[in-house]
């Protein structure tokens, strides 16, 4: 399980952190990421909806990741 959260995690950072660098700025980006993901998921198009699928499958990536150290015992 920690190795199929590390290969949701390696697909989904690169999408996160190019969204986020399309902002141009490292100040801009924060906010940029708050405004997206506090809107509804529904009524978004195009790079906002890809930042929230992107978002949402480096968090399930962290989770698995977390569950499989917790399973196998920190191995």
């Amino acid at each position: 399980m920690t190795r199929l959260g590390l290969v949701v995690v390696a697909a989904t950072l690169p999408v996160v952190a190019g969204l986020l660098a399309e902002t141009g700025t490292a100040a801009v980006a924060p906010a940029r990421a708050g405004t997206v993901l506090t809107g509804s998921l529904s009524g978004q198009t195009g790079t906002a909806w890809l930042f929230h699928a992107a978002a949402l499958g480096l968090f399930v990536g962290c989770w698995l990741v977390g569950t499989g150290l917790l399973v196998d015992g920190f191995d």
